[in-house]
């Protein structure tokens, strides 16, 4: 195992470059984002990343691809990506126990598959009624939830604001 940890001192572990494919770490302990990425396109895969004092993957303004990870612990959202006209390509992850959303996106198109999102935002009872297991706020085309668990987050497991509705096909939603 290899861990990058940010120790509680550093702000984020993992600044990230343009096209760079992040496999098969663990990313812990930063004071704010375990992976951060700004104007650049990535990929995660094969990673753990928890107990970060804000996101677990920040992007903003770049198309990332996060694959066979786990997600959790991390003191705002699991996923954290903004970017009009970007995309945000999520499978085979397990994102829970964040105390935000498990996925926060806004104004960037999410696609979300084979996923589990469970228990996000479930201790922190003030703030539960804003955050959610998937949090869309105004993507730029239609995301794409298929084939996910989504269950026991502290509001509703998937909300949506926008005109560009969420394509959502053979997922289980329950105890949100």
């Amino acid at each position: 195992k290899t861990y990058l940890s940010g120790n509680d001192v550093c702000n984020t572990t993992v600044t990230i470059g343009d096209e760079t494919i992040l496999d098969g770490f663990i990313v812990e302990k930063a004071v704010q984002d375990g992976i951060y990425g700004n104007a650049v396109d990535f990929v995660v895969k094969n990673c753990v990343l928890n107990e970060n004092n804000l996101n677990g993957i920040r992007g903003i303004d770049g198309n990332i691809s996060i694959l066979w990870c786990d997600i959790k612990d991390n003191g705002n959202n699991g996923i954290d990506v903004q970017g009009s006209n970007k995309s945000v390509y999520v499978e085979n992850c397990k994102i829970f126990d964040n105390d935000w959303n498990g996925i926060f996106s806004q104004y960037s198109t999410p696609t979300i598959l084979n996923s589990i999102i469970h228990h996000n935002a479930s201790d922190i009872s003030y703030y539960s009624d804003t955050y959610h297991g998937i949090k869309l706020y105004y993507p730029s085309s239609t995301p794409e939830i298929r084939n996910n668990t989504i269950v026991y987050n502290s509001n509703e497991g998937i909300y949506f604001t926008g005109v560009n509705e969420p394509y959502i096909d053979n997922c289980i939603l329950w105890g949100n």
